[in-house]
């Protein structure tokens, strides 16, 4: 499976977390993966990996917008807040 961000691609900037995200959405054969670590050994980060043609980025981009507005209600919610947007 070839990412996005290649770890054999020098020229690409590496995120401290890339290469487990890299190694996780290879070991799923996932199409999207996301990582979002908070105090990890390596500090606060992340890493998207996405599969994605250009012809498909548009609608894949738009289905993950709409998950992150549940998961930001969702958590919202279970901090006790009243109103979600």
């Amino acid at each position: 499976m070839s990412h996005q961000n290649d770890p054999s691609e020098t020229s690409t900037p590496r995120g401290k977390y890339d290469d487990l995200a890299i190694e996780l959405a290879d070991r799923l054969e996932a199409q999207f993966s996301l990582l979002y670590v908070l105090g990890g050994n390596k500090g606060n980060g992340m890493s998207v990996q996405h599969l994605y043609a250009e012809e498909e980025k548009p609608e894949k981009m738009r289905l993950i917008a709409k998950t992150f507005d549940f998961l930001a209600d969702w958590a919202r919610k279970e901090a006790g807040d009243r109103a979600s947007h």
